[in-house]
């Protein structure tokens, strides 16, 4: 009995050791589950917390674009309100100055009044000093006003004088258009009188075919009638006696083998013998006018005249050659010395002479930069290209060879595969520094792309500066610095067309070679864009020395030099120019329509 127990016992703590293993087991495995579910949980929360991180990046990504925007546009606005509160300020001083004038004119009065009244109470000396005074003051104020209305009759001589100067570019072009209009007429005349003429030579031609025809027959027939005859005779010699004599034959009558070919009619003849119509010959290319031996020449300045000076003027190209060493004269042979690092004195001696010598004979040793049929065919589509009467805003028409002179550098440029071309064709970057890329919305509204690079794209750019020049220089190419600025430095000192300054250079390492590329073959277009535009003393002042200098007198007598170093620039430095910041520059689509046909002339006759 008592190991029953003690078996029991036994069992139980079996048991029990049993169930504690089992709970232990099973806590091990509770626990590895809870360790599982923790880690996925920790994984969970990893990635909710990766992925708000990554939400909370875009977000202050999107705020900080937004507060970008709202801090350019900040920018703009304050820009515009300086420029409203500066317009503000100019009607507050022009106020100001009327203001101060109504109360000089107030205290003259007064003082009048008063001076009488003092002649009435007082001494006749203090009145007379006071209405002397009086009298001065009024005769500044009368001289003002006198200078003032000398200043508004010159702008409105000016106005006079340029709107002259467009009914003669008007009258001129409708001139020409007459003389294209009756050389087409007498064209058309000229093939109608030859096809005429055509027609009756192959009429004459027929008619001596068949009567080569009719010759051919008739020898064909009297050689039968030949064969025909022998055999006869034959036949009657054999049968007749001998002693008769045979009849003598008749001489044959000229059958038509023998009838003299038929001539021509006599209106064949006359006109045979008027010469051919022949097209009119073109006008040849003046012929360099021979230059004097050196030591024959002249030292010449100004106040001199004769072929001498002229002669210089014509070399100088931006002047016309009247033979008067004037003011203008004297201010280009200036800049033209500082561009040769000369003594800017003025005086043309041997060593300005020499100079002079050298660009006549880079001139003559210089390509052309077209092949002349393909720049006559350009300026033809330009001088009928509806954008060459287009009036641009606050500025009126071009000169009429700015149009042209415009598409001529971009045939040009079309043609060219180099630095400065790749910079001007590459597709539009960033907008601090790209003009197209600025004015992607106005080049969208007409539907011009600029996202590839290619001609499309450097056409483009050229429609932009096309708009560019009237806003910059009224389009004349002679123009220099802006006189109410004060950059005489030769590096900021602006020159051209597009009014660009030589530190536009920064912007491209392509620009900094066509300097001594346009030097050494300085043929640029000027005849071109020098149609109608006369140089004035102020716009042709250069300054400063070294390159700066050479730049600036370059752009002037090489204006397709000033265009491809501004096209670089406009791509890479666009802040550079205030009308394109200020988005004042015109895109119209009849300059791309006109550039296209130019594009195509050039890449069909590539």
């Amino acid at each position: 009995m008592s190991e029953r127990p003690r078996e029991n016992s036994v069992l139980f703590s079996l048991r029990e050791l049993r169930r504690i293993e089992d709970d232990r087991v099973k806590k091990e495995q509770d626990a590895a589950r809870a360790k599982a579910e923790a880690e996925r949980q920790a994984k969970d929360a990893a990635d909710r917390a990766a992925r708000e991180a990554e939400e909370n990046v875009r977000a202050q990504l999107e705020r900080a674009r937004r507060e970008e925007e709202r801090i350019r546009a900040e920018a703009e606005k304050r820009l515009q309100e300086a420029e409203r509160l500066q317009r503000e300020a100019e009607q507050r001083a022009s106020q100001a100055r009327e203001e101060a004038e109504r109360r000089v004119q107030a205290a003259a009065e007064q003082a009048r009044a008063q001076a009488e009244q003092k002649v009435r109470s007082e001494a006749v000396g203090a009145a007379q000093q006071e209405a002397a005074k009086a009298r001065e003051e009024a005769e500044a104020r009368a001289q003002a006003v006198e200078d003032q209305l000398k200043t508004e009759r010159a702008s409105h001589d000016q106005a006079i004088t340029e709107a002259q100067q467009r009914l003669e570019q008007i009258e001129a072009r409708a001139a020409a258009a007459e003389r294209r209009a009756a050389a087409a007429e007498k064209m058309a005349q000229l093939k109608t009188e030859e096809a005429e003429r055509e027609r009756r030579l192959r009429q004459v031609l027929d008619s001596v075919t068949e009567a080569e025809q009719r010759a051919r027959d008739a020898e064909r027939r009297a050689a039968e009638a030949e064969l025909a005859a022998a055999g006869a005779v034959e036949g009657i010699e054999s049968a007749s006696a001998p002693a008769v004599e045979p009849a003598p034959q008749p001489e044959p009558e000229p059958g038509p083998a023998q009838a003299e070919e038929p001539s021509p009619p006599d209106w064949v003849a006359r006109e045979a013998e008027q010469p051919e119509p022949q097209p009119e010959p073109q006008q040849a290319e003046p012929e360099p006018e021979p230059q004097p031996e050196p030591d024959a020449r002249r030292t010449i300045e100004k106040g001199d005249e004769g072929e001498d000076v002229a002669m210089l003027q014509k070399s100088l190209g931006v002047l016309y050659s009247d033979g008067d060493f004037g003011s203008i004269t004297d201010t280009w042979v200036r800049a033209f010395q500082a561009a040769c690092d000369l003594d800017v004195d003025g005086i043309v001696g041997d060593a300005t002479w020499a100079e002079v010598d050298d660009l006549n004979s880079r001139k003559r040793t210089g390509e052309e930069r077209l092949p002349k049929e393909l720049a006559d065919q350009i300026y033809e589509l330009a001088e009928n290209s509806e954008i060459t009467e287009y009036e641009w805003p606050d500025r009126g028409m071009t000169p009429p060879g700015y149009i042209a002179g415009m598409a001529l550098c971009f045939a040009y440029a079309v043609g060219l595969d180099d630095d400065a071309t790749n910079v001007m064709r590459k597709a539009q970057g960033n907008a601090d520094k790209d003009a197209l890329a600025w004015y992607e919305p106005e080049f969208s509204r007409l539907g011009m792309s600029n996202k590839t690079a290619g001609n499309d794209t450097l056409r483009h750019l050229f429609v932009m500066m096309i708009g560019l020049g009237p806003r910059e220089s009224s389009a004349r190419y002679c123009e220099g610095r802006d006189l109410s600025a004060s950059n005489v430095e030769s590096d900021t000192c602006e020159a051209g067309l597009f009014q660009t300054s030589w530190n536009i250079r920064s912007g491209s390492s392509a620009i900094e070679p066509l300097l001594d590329d346009f030097w050494d073959n300085p043929n640029g277009f000027l005849p071109e864009f020098k149609e109608n535009v006369e140089a004035t003393e102020n716009n042709l002042n250069s300054y400063g020395s070294g390159d700066g200098v050479r730049y600036q007198w370059l752009s002037r007598f090489c204006p397709l030099f000033h265009v491809m170093v501004t096209a670089v620039g406009m791509r890479t430095l666009r802040q550079h120019w205030g009308p394109i910041n200020r988005r004042e520059v015109t895109l119209k689509k009849e300059a791309d329509d006109l550039l296209r046909a130019v594009q195509e002339l050039v890449e069909a006759s590539a």
